[in-house]
């Protein structure tokens, strides 16, 4: 039973947050154990809320509804946390980032995908469900598409024995960060090695 399996839980990680993430289509986990809150109060399907999130701490989440992934038939749903996060909380921090060139956001046409993804979006929240159908049509055809001209790209590189493109394709993909370099005086680290090992000469 649910129930057993979280109060299990509770009982091996006593300091930990519970979080419970069920497809319900009937039920009501807060009849079962009061002091968990649910936090999803728009529809999910249709209008139905299936899709019930629940957790221990009051008022921690607000659910906003977002359009379904692909051929889902539930909406996603995208909680947004209520209390102060600790990020919030930290000081600002400069960090260096790789910036991407205009060249490779055309080559993967991320500014037509980024605009198809908000026409979707904008059409999700008008309600109008034609409109809706159709924006998602829109964007599904793009993102086969780029995926097609990447993976013709990627088999250019190839069979034309690119490598150097096809391993800096994969860093990307990985984000691969090589190490820094260590920056030694030569002459001080032979020195120190030299004395480290003929310490026992002397």
């Amino acid at each position: 039973m649910l129930t057993d399996q979280i109060l299990c839980v509770e009982r091996i990680n006593p300091d930990s947050l519970v979080i419970v993430l069920v497809d319900f289509n009937k039920g009501n986990l807060t009849r079962e154990l009061p002091k968990y809150r649910q936090f999803i109060k728009c529809p999910t399907r249709e209008e139905n809320i299936l899709d019930h999130c629940y957790t221990t701490v009051r008022d921690a989440y607000h659910a906003v509804p977002r359009a379904a992934l692909g051929l889902s038939d539930h909406v996603m749903v995208h909680l947004i946390p209520a209390y102060r996060q600790k990020l919030k909380l930290c000081k600002p921090v400069v960090r260096t980032s790789k910036k991407w060139t205009s060249e490779a956001v055309e080559d993967l046409q991320a500014s037509k995908l980024r605009r198809l993804r908000l026409d979707k979006e904008e059409a999700f929240r008008s309600g109008d469900k034609d409109r809706f159908k159709e924006a998602k049509y829109k964007f599904s055809k793009a993102v086969k598409e780029a995926k097609r001209l990447y993976s013709e790209k990627l088999q250019h590189q190839f069979s034309a024995n690119d490598s150097a493109s096809v391993w800096k394709g994969l860093r990307q993909i990985i984000n691969y960060k090589p190490k820094a370099p260590h920056s030694f005086n030569d002459q001080r680290l032979a020195n120190d090695l030299n004395e480290f090992y003929c310490r026992f000469e002397r």
